[in-house]
C-alpha cells in the first residue's frame, strides 16, 4: 500500500481535499487545523504544504491563534506545528505627533499635547507568568503581574517599550522587560504602575 505522507502527489490530492482557507498574517493560505492538548489555553494543530513559522498570527473561524512552535522543516513533507488561541488584544493607537502647548506645569516644565493615529488591534496569548522568576527580575509576589506573549516585528517592538503603560482589564499596568529567547514571539512583562495610560 502507498504512503500518502511519503508520496508528494498523493499527499498533495489528499491536503487538498481536506485543507481549508485560513489567513496567516493577513494573506490567504491552504491549511488543515485540527484539535490538541487540553491545557489552560485553547491549542490547535496548523499543518500546510504552504511555510510558515513561529510568531505567525492565524485566523480561522473568526479567531486568531498564534504559531508557538518553530517550523524550520517540513515533517513528513508538510509544516506542522501548535497554536495557541489568542486570549487577549490590545487596541492601541501609534504616536504622530507632540506638540509644546506653550503652557507649563506647576514645576516649570513645558505641557505637550500628544496626537495619535487611528486605533488598531494587536492580538497575544496571556499566560500565567512563572513565579520562579520574581527573583530574577526583582519582582514582589504580590505585584499584579501579566505576561503576554505577541508576535516580534518591529511594529511590536516598538509599541511594547519598557516603560510602557496599558490598561490591561481595567488596570494600569507597565512593560517591565520584552522576552526576546524564542524567535518570532515577544514574552511582555507588564507590573501594576501608579500612572496612567496615555489613552
Amino acid at each position: 500500500m502507498m504512503n500518502y505522507l511519503t508520496n508528494p502527489k498523493l499527499l498533495n490530492d489528499s491536503m487538498n481535499h481536506i485543507s481549508e482557507t485560513v489567513l496567516i498574517n493577513g494573506v490567504p493560505q491552504q491549511a488543515v487545523i485540527t484539535t490538541a492538548y487540553l491545557g489552560m489555553e485553547e491549542n490547535r494543530h496548523i499543518s500546510s504544504l504552504q511555510p510558515f513559522k513561529r510568531g505567525d498570527l492565524v485566523e480561522h473561524r473568526k479567531h486568531t491563534y498564534l504559531v508557538n512552535e518553530e517550523v524550520k522543516n517540513k515533517r513528513h513533507n508538510k509544516y506542522r506545528a501548535t497554536m495557541t488561541s489568542c486570549n487577549y488584544y490590545f487596541t492601541v493607537r501609534d504616536l504622530i505627533e507632540r506638540i509644546d502647548t506653550g503652557e507649563k506645569d506647576t514645576y516649570g516644565r513645558p505641557i505637550y499635547k500628544y496626537i495619535y493615529g487611528e486605533p488598531y488591534n494587536i492580538h497575544g496569548v496571556m499566560k500565567e507568568w512563572d513565579r520562579k522568576l520574581d527573583q530574577a527580575f526583582a519582582i514582589n509576589m504580590m505585584q499584579v503581574t501579566f505576561f503576554i506573549d505577541v508576535q516580534d516585528n518591529a511594529i511590536n517592538r516598538e509599541q511594547f517599550k519598557v516603560n510602557n503603560i496599558y490598561d490591561i482589564k481595567g488596570v494600569n499596568m507597565e512593560v517591565k522587560l520584552q522576552e526576546l529567547s524564542n524567535e518570532g514571539i515577544i514574552g511582555v512583562l507588564f507590573i501594576k504602575t501608579g500612572s496612567s495610560a496615555p489613552y
